[in-house]
């Protein structure tokens, strides 16, 4: 998986350089494989912290503009989560820890395509698959919310012949593959009131995998 880095706008964790592009609050925290779960700091009444406690974390993400990241004027601001292979998501969990205000999630196209200056094209797939209601999140602290991706966008109950390859899908898999996702969130008037995301998980399947990375996230039998 990849987002936004420090110093370029597509960064992806199998990269040389993804450790020295990490930094503690930016995109690149939700997709490090290795980082560290964001824990709670007991009350000083218990040593078991309430479930919907909100509480800031620095290997969580905060939505807020940064470089690469769009215009700060913006009165939204835009996270996208790639995947570096093609993929059919059926379900996205995502867990808030402080101000939750997130307005809707998006599908992106397979394949991401870039420009001459490396930026990506987004080519956004069918409607939302989520939108806030009333365009408020209401999600308290903590509290993970899951998102289904109907069978029909997801793809994920296709046939998937063997002897393919994601440079060349058949038309019904190309039409559900996507390259990754879009969440969008309520810009605050102060950065102090941003969001921190804790968390951005998947369930689903890369098409013809490549990369030899997804031993740790088979299921279990």
């Amino acid at each position: 998986m990849g987002s936004i880095g420090s110093d370029r706008p597509v960064v992806y964790w199998t990269d040389e350089d993804f450790a020295s592009e990490l930094k503690p609050l930016r995109a690149l925290q939700l997709v490090d494989p290795n980082r560290r779960n964001c824990t709670l700091k007991p009350q000083k009444s218990s040593n078991v912290p309430p479930q919907n406690k909100c509480q800031k974390c620095p290997q969580a993400y905060k939505a807020w503009p940064v470089r690469n990241s769009g215009p700060k004027d913006a009165t939204t601001v835009v996270l996208p989560l790639y995947f570096e292979e093609a993929t059919q998501i059926s379900k996205l969990k995502i867990v808030q820890l402080t101000n939750p205000s997130l307005l809707k999630v998006e599908l992106l196209a397979w394949p991401l395509t870039l420009d001459k200056k490396g930026a990506p094209v987004w080519t956004v797939r069918g409607k939302p698959v989520y939108e806030a209601v009333g365009g408020e999140d209401t999600t308290p602290c903590r509290q993970e919310l899951p998102i289904p991706v109907p069978d029909r966008t997801s793809g994920i109950k296709l046939r998937v012949k063997a002897g393919g390859s994601q440079q060349s899908l058949s038309p019904r898999l190309k039409k559900t593959a996507v390259s990754g996702v879009l969440l969008t969130f309520k810009k605050p008037k102060r950065a102090r009131q941003a969001a921190f995301v804790g968390s951005v998980t998947f369930e689903g399947r890369v098409l013809y995998p490549t990369l030899d990375v997804y031993g740790r996230w088979k299921p279990k039998k």
